[in-house]
C-alpha cells in the first residue's frame, strides 16, 4: 500500500507555489518541483501561477525587495531551462517580461506625477485639492444629469442615464461617477503610501486639511487624471494576466495611427470576446436592481413606512431606514433564494441585515446633508466617532457590530475604492462621510462587492437555490426533483433534474458572487464555472452509465431522450452557446421564461409630480405557442434573450490614456449604448412602427388625463 501511494502522480500545489512566490523561497519551490516533476502540463500550470503573481509587481520602488525578487526569478528561469530546455526557459522570460511591463506602467505614472506642478505642493494641500476637485466635478456632472432627466421625463429606458462627453458622445453617468470616485480613492491611497499616513491595519488617516483655492484645485485635476490612468492601467494589466487577451507594444517609428503626437511608445490591449459574458452579468445585475426598485416605488406603498435615522429603528424585518435598504434586502433575498432578514450567519463578521443597515445609515446621512445644502458643501458630513457609533446603535446595530462596520467601511490602503469604504478617517479621529460614493450607490451591489472583497462565498446557500429551482419547475406541473445516489462507491448529487418531453435537463446550481467588473474576481468566477461544468458532465456520464438512476429516482427510462446539462447560477450570469457541451444559464432567465411568454419593456410615464404610471410594451415572445415547450427552453439556453438584448446595446469602445507624456495605451472596453424603441426592436427583428404607435397612444391618453385633472382643479366649487 505504501509503495502504491508513493507511485501516485503528485500534482503541482497552488498553495505551496504561491507561498514560495510570496516569501521568495526558492529552496521550497525547487523541492516541490523536484517532487512533482516538471512535465509540459506542470510547466503550463506553473507559468499560469507566475503570470498571476501580483506580488512580483512592485508599484512603488523597493530596491531591496526587487533585488531578491529578480534573483528568485533568475533561478526559476535557469531551473526550467535545465529541466525542459531553452524554449521552456524563454516562456518563463515572457511571463517575467509581462510582470515587468506591468510594473513599468505604474512607475511611469509615478514619475509623471512627481514632475507635475501639484507635486510641489505640500502633501496636505494636495489632498485638500484632490477632495475639492472631486466634489466640484461630481456636483457638475449630477447637475448635467438632472437637466437631461428633465428633458426625458415621459419615457425612459433602464439604462438611459447619460450625459454628453467631449465631442458630444453620450457617456453613462454611472461611469463618470465611478471614474471620479475611483480616482480620488487612488490618489488618497497613493499619498498614504508616500507619506506613511496609515497604521498597521492599513487604515488611512488624513492630516489636517487646509483651505485651498482655484489654482490648487485646477492643479489637482491633472493629478486626478493620472489617478484615473493608474486605475485603468491596473485594470488593463490585470485583464491581460488573468483573463487573457492580447497586449501589443509598439515603438517609434512603427507607432499605430492612434498614437498621439509626441508619443514614442504605444501599448494596445484587445480583450477576449468571452469577457463580454462577465461584463453582461454585472450590467444585468444593475438593470435588474434598477427595474425592481422602479416597481417597488411605483407599485407599492413602501415609501410611507420609511423610518429614517432620527429615531430608534430595529433591524429588518422590524423596520427599515430607507426605500433603498428595503429594496436591497428584497433583492438579496431574490438573488440568494432565501430571506436574508432571517439569516443569523455572519459573513465577514456581520449579518446581512447589519451590513445593509450600516451602509443605509451612511447613505441616509449623505442624503440628509445633500438635501440640506446643495453644491459641494452638501457632499460631505463630518462626525465624531462617538456620534457615528451612537447613530448606528440607535438604528439597530450592537456596539461591537457598529465598531466592526466602521472599521471595515473606513478607507484603507488595501481598499478597492470609496464605494465599499466611504468613510475617511481624519487626523482628530473624526470621520468624513464621502457623499459621492453613497448618494447614487445601490446597496445590494455594495454589500455583494464588500463580501466578495472579504473572500466570502455564498456557496453554502446553494441548498436554497436548489429548492427554489425544483419548486419553480414543479409549479409548472413539470416532473422535476433533486436527489443523491451512490453507485460503485461513488456519490452523485443531482441538484435539479427535469424530465420534459424527449429531454432530460440536468441543472447544477451555483451561488457565487459576481466579479463587480474586477479582472481578478472574474478569473476566479470563471474557475468556478469551469469546475461546475466538470461536475455536471460527471453527473451526465453517471446517468448514461447507470440508467437505473432515472428509473428508480424518477420512474423514467432514459432510452433515446436527449440529456441537456446546464450550470444554473443564482446571480444573473449566463452565456450564449455552450462550454464543452454544457449550457450556462441563471435563475432569472429560468424564472422569466416560465413566468412571462413575452419580453417587455417596462417604462415609467410621469403623470404628475407625485404619480408615475408604469407601462409594459411587448417586444418578442419566449414561446412558439400558447404554452412553453422544452424546445423553447433549449433555445433560451443556447441564446438567452437577455444577452441578445444587452449585446445589441453594447459596443467595444476604444479608450486611450497616457502612462507618461511619451507612452500612450489604447484599450478595448465594453460600453453601453443608449436604448431606444428602434434599437430594442431591431435586436429581435421586430417592426418598430407598432411599438411607436402604442407609445403615441399612451401619450395621448396621458395628456387627456392631465387635461381632465387640470379642469377639475380649476373648476369653481359650488356653494350651498
Amino acid at each position: 500500500m505504501q509503495e502504491s501511494e508513493q507511485s501516485k502522480v503528485v500534482k503541482l500545489s497552488e498553495a505551496i507555489t504561491k507561498k514560495s512566490f510570496e516569501k521568495l523561497d526558492w529552496q521550497a519551490l525547487r523541492a516541490h518541483l523536484e517532487a512533482v516533476g516538471l512535465d509540459e502540463a506542470t510547466l503550463d500550470e506553473l507559468l499560469g501561477h507566475l503570470r498571476r503573481a501580483s506580488g512580483f509587481i512592485h508599484r512603488y520602488p523597493n530596491k531591496k525587495v526587487e533585488g531578491r525578487r529578480d534573483a528568485f526569478l533568475g533561478k526559476l528561469r535557469r531551473y526550467v531551462g535545465d529541466s525542459r530546455g531553452e524554449s521552456a526557459a524563454r516562456r518563463v522570460t515572457e511571463e517575467v517580461d509581462l510582470l515587468r511591463l506591468a510594473e513599468r506602467g505604474y512607475r511611469e505614472i509615478l514619475a509623471t506625477l512627481d514632475a507635475a506642478e501639484v507635486s510641489k505642493l505640500l502633501p496636505e494641500v494636495r489632498v485638500a485639492a484632490y477632495l475639492r476637485f472631486a466634489l466640484q466635478a461630481y456636483s457638475e456632472v449630477m447637475q448635467q444629469h438632472e437637466e437631461m432627466a428633465r428633458k426625458h421625463k415621459q419615457l425612459t429606458f433602464p439604462n438611459d442615464t447619460f450625459v454628453p462627453e467631449k465631442g458630444g458622445t453620450p457617456i453613462s453617468v454611472d461611469a463618470v461617477v465611478q471614474a471620479l470616485v475611483a480616482a480620488l480613492s487612488t490618489s488618497l491611497i497613493m499619498e498614504s503610501h508616500k507619506q506613511r499616513w496609515h497604521d498597521d491595519r492599513g487604515i488611512v488617516t488624513l492630516p489636517r486639511l487646509p483651505e485651498v483655492g482655484e489654482a490648487e484645485t485646477f492643479q489637482a485635476g491633472s493629478t486626478q487624471a493620472l489617478a484615473i490612468c493608474w486605475g485603468r492601467w491596473q485594470r488593463t494589466e490585470e485583464r491581460r494576466r488573468f483573463l487573457g487577451g492580447k497586449l501589443e507594444q509598439f515603438a517609434a517609428p512603427g507607432l499605430p495611427g492612434w498614437a498621439p503626437t509626441g508619443a514614442t511608445t504605444a501599448t494596445l490591449y484587445t480583450p477576449e470576446e468571452t469577457e463580454f459574458f462577465d461584463y453582461a452579468a454585472n450590467e444585468r445585475v444593475l438593470d435588474r436592481l434598477g427595474q425592481q426598485y422602479m416597481e417597488m416605488v411605483t407599485e407599492t406603498q413602501a415609501r410611507h413606512q420609511v423610518s429614517g435615522i432620527a429615531q430608534p429603528v430595529g433591524l429588518m424585518p422590524a423596520g427599515f431606514v430607507s426605500l433603498r435598504e428595503l429594496h436591497a434586502a428584497a433583492s438579496l433575498g431574490d438573488i440568494l433564494k432565501y430571506e436574508v432578514t432571517d439569516d443569523t450567519e455572519r459573513p465577514g463578521g456581520l449579518r446581512f441585515v447589519e451590513w445593509l443597515r450600516g451602509y443605509a445609515v451612511l447613505q441616509q446621512l449623505a442624503d440628509d446633508a445633500h438635501q440640506g445644502q446643495r453644491g459641494e458643501a452638501g457632499l460631505t458630513t463630518i462626525l465624531s466617532r462617538p456620534q457615528l457609533l451612537s447613530i448606528l446603535e440607535r438604528c439597530g446595530l450592537t456596539p461591537p457590530s457598529a465598531e466592526h462596520f466602521i472599521a471595515h467601511a473606513t478607507l484603507k490602503t488595501s481598499s478597492e475604492d470609496l464605494f465599499d469604504t466611504p468613510l475617511l478617517q481624519l487626523h482628530d479621529d473624526r470621520l468624513m462621510v464621502f457623499g459621492p460614493a453613497l448618494l447614487t450607490a445601490n446597496l445590494t451591489v455594495v454589500v455583494l462587492s464588500t463580501l466578495a472583497t472579504l473572500g466570502e462565498s455564498f456557496s453554502r446557500k446553494g441548498r436554497s437555490l436548489e429548492a427554489a429551482v425544483v419548486n419553480l419547475l414543479e409549479e409548472q406541473q413539470l416532473h422535476a426533483r433533486g436527489f443523491k445516489v451512490t453507485r460503485d462507491g461513488q456519490e452523485y448529487e443531482y441538484d435539479a433534474v427535469l424530465i420534459w418531453g424527449d429531454y432530460v435537463f440536468v441543472f447544477e446550481c451555483k451561488n457565487h458572487s459576481l466579479s463587480g467588473n474586477r479582472p481578478v474576481s472574474a478569473y476566479y468566477f470563471e474557475l468556478g464555472i469551469r469546475s461546475a461544468v466538470r461536475q455536471v458532465k460527471r453527473l451526465v456520464e453517471a446517468l448514461r452509465k447507470y440508467p437505473d438512476i432515472l428509473q428508480t429516482q424518477m420512474q423514467v427510462t432514459l432510452g433515446a431522450k436527449t440529456i441537456v446539462p446546464c450550470v444554473l447560477n443564482s446571480l444573473p450570469y449566463a452565456r450564449s452557446g455552450d462550454i464543452d457541451g454544457v449550457y450556462c444559464t441563471d435563475s432569472s432567465i429560468l424564472e422569466r421564461f416560465f413566468s412571462q411568454p413575452h419580453l417587455t419593456l417596462k417604462s415609467p410615464f410621469q403623470l404628475t409630480e407625485k404619480t408615475t404610471v408604469l407601462h409594459r410594451i411587448r417586444i418578442a415572445s419566449f414561446w412558439q405557442g400558447d404554452k412553453p415547450r422544452p424546445e423553447d427552453l433549449l433555445k433560451q439556453l443556447r441564446e438567452p434573450f437577455q444577452l441578445k438584448l444587452l449585446q445589441a446595446h453594447t459596443e467595444l469602445r476604444p479608450r486611450s490614456y497616457p502612462l507618461s507624456p511619451t507612452h500612450s495605451v489604447m484599450v478595448g472596453e465594453f460600453a453601453r449604448t443608449p436604448w431606444s424603441i428602434d434599437s430594442v426592436t431591431n435586436a429581435f427583428g421586430v417592426p418598430a412602427d407598432g411599438v411607436h404607435g402604442i407609445v403615441d397612444l399612451v401619450h395621448q391618453q396621458l395628456r387627456a388625463v392631465k387635461r381632465r385633472a387640470a379642469k377639475k382643479q380649476t373648476r369653481p366649487k359650488k356653494h350651498k
